[in-house]
């Protein structure tokens, strides 16, 4: 809808989710001992965003329960499939790096992270990775800004177009197309 409209659709499902979630999930499925750390509401949202984890295997030992509400996502898809996503965080940001702080990964261990808790919280868990000698992965949506010491500290960086621009420009690259950008990105990490 354009700012001001309302319009109607055939309808909508309710799924858990979360691109962490999601990540947490498929790593699980794929074999891999996986801890996920995070907030949830004390709300009916929280046992759905929980479910797949759960059935799948995840550690959810350091998911906290705060008074906020679990974070939901409204995603719109139209005819030719694009799509636009609203996300309420919610319990997200409550989420710190103390939760992080009190599990054992280090070593041979990978930490997978994207921008849905707090930034502070997000690039604080990319330094406690490198210290603990964990290797890191840093999916950068919704995009933001990433600093150059932590996009330094960085296994992988994962951009889509957009976010390949907003990285590179907080950085001070100057690339004025996607490709460019993710090109210019990667060699000032080091990542790939």
């Amino acid at each position: 809808p354009h700012p001001g409209e309302t319009i109607l659709c055939e309808g909508y499902i309710v799924v858990p989710g979360s691109k962490g979630a999601n990540q947490a999930v498929a790593a699980a499925r794929a074999g891999s001992a996986t801890l996920h750390v995070a907030s949830c509401g004390d709300d009916g949202f929280a046992p759905l965003a929980l479910s797949t984890m759960k059935e799948a295997g995840v550690d959810l030992t350091h998911v906290a329960t705060v008074s906020r509400p679990t974070a939901v996502a409204l995603i719109t898809v139209d005819a030719k499939a694009e799509n636009a996503i609203v996300v309420a965080s919610g319990a997200n940001r409550a989420t710190n790096i103390a939760q992080l702080e009190a599990s054992t990964f280090g070593a041979g261990d990978t930490l997978v992270l994207q921008r849905e808790i707090p930034d502070e919280a997000t690039f604080a868990a990319v330094a406690l990775a490198k210290q603990r000698g964990a290797r890191v992965i840093l999916n950068v949506a919704p995009a933001g800004p990433v600093p150059a010491e932590t996009l330094a500290a960085l296994d992988v960086l994962i951009v889509n177009e957009h976010e390949a621009l907003v990285v590179a420009k907080a950085v001070g690259l100057g690339a004025a197309e996607p490709e460019e950008a993710a090109r210019q990105s990667t060699q000032r990490c080091g990542c790939g």
